[in-house]
């Protein structure tokens, strides 16, 4: 090959050589080693016999598997390992009038599909090496698609019709559903569900397992535009995403059964996704080229909301979840309002005892769960007051129970909404009624000191009733009171306040502070 000639794409590489596609020259096999114009491969209409082509126009090239497959026209669909080679047909003679022009190709385990916009369709038989010709009452055929689930082959009309086709016995069977759609192109999400183009007009839903079409309409009113492309993809939410013709992106909404236009984000106009042309999607990230906005970067935030039961009752109350916490062995304490304790690991619940009786022997209302250092379970319960859960075996399936119904006085310290040890291994205790106390261990009982504060005009009735105790960077403990929060230094064992916040009787409810997290 000497002369130059010029290349519109590339469109297969294999082990060894890269194919490419010319204007009007055939197609070029370039070797991945040792690159001379001597070892570059022409077949065209002009290149010797062994590589000559019907046509230099190829509309069809793609890889399959160790093979090369293409279409010329005029001419016949070809295969070849080296070179191409034309194949033994089952359907000889003329089929359709003109050329047949195969430009349209879809792929399952034992064959390839190829459609014309002339109606002629293509079977290659993978396994016998042959060519099945046939054609369709001489329809404009958009789109092919072999499905991942039934096996049934889609191809889509210009006329609106959906023609399923299968071969078997050498020979196709078609069954038709008519729409009043030109129809364009096709995609097929995880479920088995079609989308398919409605030109100019919106996407039709063909669902798996149904006889029939759900249309959803384009929101915009421009034209179709040359630039823009139907695409269609599925993100890892399996939320389908659509851009129409028109250059409109949208992804629908299964709950409501609805399309949703990508609406727009950091100060972007509408019309930055109402002229789309291209969409890419790459684990996440959607790459978004409009005529308005360039290339815009969308990032998809994963759906991680998922529904866990937690127990088998179906009293009502067992449906609110009062806490939940994970244990070093990686397993999730759960307490519902009804009283329920589960204890599972991967949604399977586990064997754990407290005094040689099941958990559900038990009925602990939890508000609080914290394991320490020691591996001791401590359950802060809203009128019942502490449990220390003590690990009988390595497994720490085995606990013996302790327990203090109050942690103050006679009338005080029996509601705990807050547990937490300090990097002394201390633990402390903020209750709703007895405000905050450190437990000191002697012997193996355990002793409450109420933590002295020594603030002017100190609001007992208000600090006391603490809601959540969090530990910040340097181990000083932010505690969350319904007055104020207060600043408790474990080593030096002070308390200060930190924000003053003042109310009114119409603001009264705004000064209950529920939860406080200190970012590091």
């Amino acid at each position: 090959m000497a002369k130059k000639v010029q290349v519109h794409g590339i469109s297969a590489i294999t082990d060894d050589r890269i194919w490419l596609i010319t204007v009007d020259e055939g197609a070029l096999c370039v070797p991945l080693r040792n690159i001379t114009r001597e070892n570059i491969l022409q077949y065209s209409a002009t290149a010797p016999q062994e590589h000559t082509l019907d046509s230099n126009h190829i509309f069809l090239f793609i890889k399959m598997k160790n093979k090369i497959s293409g279409s010329v026209t005029p001419g016949d669909f070809k295969i070849c390992k080296r070179w191409f080679r034309p194949l033994q047909r089952e359907a000889p003679g003329q089929i359709g009038q003109g050329r047949r022009n195969f430009t349209k190709v879809s792929e399952n385990t034992n064959y390839l599909y190829f459609t014309s916009h002339n109606g002629s369709v293509g079977v290659y038989i993978k396994k016998q090496n042959k060519l099945y010709l046939s054609a369709f009452a001489g329809e404009t055929i958009e789109s092919v698609h072999c499905s991942k689930f039934s096996g049934l082959v889609y191809m889509a009309t210009n006329s609106g019709k959906l023609v399923t086709c299968e071969y078997r016995d050498k020979g196709l069977t078609y069954a038709t559903r008519q729409t009043p759609y030109a129809m364009g192109n096709m995609f097929e999400d995880a479920n088995g569900n079609l989308w398919i183009e409605a030109v100019d007009k919106g996407i039709l839903l063909f669902r798996k397992g149904q006889d029939h079409f759900s249309f959803y309409a384009s929101g915009a009113t421009s034209k179709r535009n040359v630039n823009n492309r139907f695409t269609a993809f599925q993100d890892f939410n399996k939320t389908v995403w659509i851009t129409f013709s028109n250059g409109e992106l949208v992804y629908y909404n299964e709950r409501e059964d609805k399309m949703v236009p990508a609406l727009p984000v950091d100060g972007f106009s509408n019309k930055s996704f109402n002229s789309v042309y291209r969409i890419f999607y790459d684990s996440g990230v959607l790459w978004v080229g409009s005529e308005f906005r360039g290339v815009t970067k969308l990032i998809i935030q994963r759906n991680i909301f998922q529904l866990e039961n937690i127990g088998e009752s179906t009293h009502f109350p067992d449906l609110e979840v009062r806490a939940v916490y994970f244990d070093r062995l990686n397993r999730r304490w759960a307490s519902t309002q009804g009283g329920q304790l589960t204890v599972q690991k991967n949604g399977i619940n586990q064997p754990v005892t407290f005094n040689n009786k099941l958990l559900k022997d038990f009925s602990i209302v939890a508000y609080t769960i914290t394991e320490d250092s020691r591996g001791n379970i401590w359950i802060g319960t809203k009128n019942d007051g502490l449990y220390k859960a003590i690990p009988q075996d390595l497994e720490r399936t085995r606990y013996q129970l302790q327990y203090y119904p109050t942690v103050a006085d006679k009338k005080k310290g029996f509601r705990i909404y807050s547990i937490l040890e300090d990097r002394l291994h201390n633990i402390w205790v903020g209750s709703y009624d007895a405000g905050l106390m450190r437990v000191s261990e002697q012997n193996g009982v355990c002793h409450f000191q109420r933590v002295p504060v020594s603030l002017p005009k100190y609001p007992v009735n208000t600090f006391g009733q603490i809601r959540h105790l969090s530990m910040d960077k340097d181990g000083l403990i932010w505690v969350a009171t319904t007055g104020d929060y207060l600043l408790c230094n474990p080593y030096i064992y002070t308390v200060t306040i930190i924000i003053k916040l003042k109310y009114t009787v119409n603001r009264l409810k705004m000064k209950d502070c529920l939860i406080m997290m200190y970012c590091i």
